[in-house]
């Protein structure tokens, strides 16, 4: 009888987990469409990769923590969870806004802030992790141009090396060296915790994620008293191997903003807290004591990514045949920018792996090569943030260059970034960085200088972008908009600086 006895389930064979990593993408975009089986056979079929049904659902579920909705049952923002995923971060399935709101309007119609929904997260793009007080509900799909084209730049780069955007995969590389450290003395617990709260924690009653907030507050806030009262300042934590954390700034940020739209009558010194992190994070000014030199050592990828861009766009090139057709659109006109630019980025050795062979690669512009190391994000969403910020500049000046054509006020644009000196620059990347991620933040009628313009953008229009983008990553199985209007926030922030010099 024991010869005869055969488990219920046999063992499958342990898949390696950077063969699990190198598929991620794929598997991530297929089960949107395929039920297990079928993605079982698909695997098998088109890359002899030999997972059964019961490992790829343990793997997308549960390790990958992406929800996979019965067919037919899809919701809207299904696919947005798999460009998050995979490392895209678009701005699709969110709730269009009404405009901006002030923070104590939105307290009266809603007395916390709404829910957010787990798995929407990506880091490699600072996340968008919540939706301001004033939008509750959900309305239909949204696609922002620029983020749409932002989870394609992010989405693979080379067949060895997948872009992952996974919250909690972000901070795995830089979480030995100092977990043994107490929770409140380092930045990767902290963070971890923070993204916990904003994504996961909010309860039906919507206030649990504000109390986990309150709660980290507290231990990586000290009280000091000054000659005015009592100041809190923020603890000297261990950082991450960043120069400039940026989605670790990027979401205390927005604590904060859901701290103070939650305690209006105790704020915390939002602008002070900020400062101080990036003092903290600024290796340089240990020896230089002063902001200026320690940033033009250690962020020097910002403006040599500036210079780039008005080397490449003072050189005559050529708009794309694909994205012709964009003119008297901002949101299409900053899009064609991005995929002028992008041309020759998808060149270098940055993406020679996935777009051309090593031989005729060109060599990574010296921005993209330190990136990662300075601000903790890659290359591309760098490249998209400037390009936001040389379009919102070049809209500064508007009258003085009518006429120009579309890369002339680009190079325009670039122009008058370049001529910022660095702490300056800093601001502004850290405005429009935060002005792309609204969601993170509580709408104000002021909104702290980050003017939001609202545009009706065809999906149709958006598709050739899409499309030349992917084209030059080697992708060529994308998903088929829906066809319609949307509604679409492009946040440009202008060099102008709130007076208080909030980063």
């Amino acid at each position: 009888m024991a010869d005869n006895f055969r488990p219920h389930r046999t063992n499958a064979s342990r898949i390696p987990e950077k063969k699990w990593e190198s598929y991620k993408s794929v598997l991530l975009d297929k089960c949107q469409t395929m039920t297990f089986a079928e993605l079982e056979r698909y695997m098998k079929r088109e890359h002899n990769f030999a997972a059964n049904r019961r490992q790829l659902g343990h793997r997308i579920r549960v390790t990958w923590g992406f929800k996979k909705y019965k067919r037919g049952n899809s919701p809207e923002t299904s696919l947005l969870e798999a460009q998050a995923l995979c490392g895209g971060g678009s701005r699709c399935g969110t709730v269009p806004t009404n405009g901006a709101a002030s923070a104590g309007d939105a307290a009266s119609r809603n007395p916390c802030p709404p829910p957010v929904v787990a798995g929407r997260v990506l880091l490699d793009v600072p996340p968008p992790m919540a939706q301001p007080p004033a939008t509750l509900g959900r309305a239909g799909p949204r696609r922002s141009a620029i983020l749409l084209l932002r989870s394609e730049l992010g989405r693979r780069q080379d067949s060895g090396s997948l872009a992952s955007g996974h919250a909690r995969e972000m901070a795995r590389h830089d979480a030995e060296p100092t977990l043994g450290h107490a929770r409140s003395q380092s930045w990767v617990p902290t963070f971890m915790d923070l993204l916990n709260a904003h994504t996961y924690d909010w309860g039906s009653d919507m206030e649990k994620g504000l109390g986990q907030i309150s709660r980290i507050f507290k231990g990586i806030l000290e009280e000091t008293t000054v000659h005015d009262g009592v100041q809190f300042n923020l603890v000297e934590l261990t950082r991450r191997n960043i120069n400039l954390d940026i989605p670790a700034y990027t979401l205390f940020r927005s604590a904060l903003e859901w701290y103070n739209w939650a305690n209006p009558d105790t704020p915390l010194d939002a602008p002070h807290l900020l400062n101080q992190f990036i003092v903290q994070h600024l290796s340089a000014i240990r020896g230089l004591k002063q902001i200026q030199a320690a940033l033009d050592l250690d962020i020097d990828c910002l403006p040599s990514c500036i210079r780039w861009c008005s080397a490449v766009l003072g050189g005559n090139p050529q708009v794309p045949p694909e994205v012709r057709g964009a003119d008297g659109d901002i949101s299409m006109e900053t899009f064609t920018v991005l995929c002028v630019l992008w041309r020759p980025l998808s060149g270098s050795n940055l993406l020679s792996n996935r777009v051309v062979t090593r031989s005729r690669a060109t060599p990574s512009p010296d921005w993209a090569t330190t990136t990662e190391k300075q601000l903790g994000i890659r290359p591309p969403q760098l490249l998209c943030t400037v390009v936001c910020m040389i379009m919102a500049a070049a809209m500064q000046q508007q009258n003085m260059h009518a006429g120009q054509s579309l890369l002339g006020r680009a190079l325009a644009g670039a122009n008058i970034l370049d001529a910022l000196d660095s702490e300056d620059l800093l601001r502004l990347f850290l405005n429009q960085t935060c002005a792309d991620i609204w969601r993170l933040k509580i709408q104000t009628d002021a909104d702290r200088g980050f003017p939001i313009w609202r545009y009706k953008v065809d999906t149709q229009k958006m598709e050739p972008f899409r499309r030349f983008v992917a084209t030059s990553l080697g992708i060529h199985d994308l998903p088929i908009l829906e066809q319609g209007v949307i509604f679409d926030e492009l946040a440009l922030a202008g060099p102008e600086f709130p007076e208080d010099g909030y980063y």
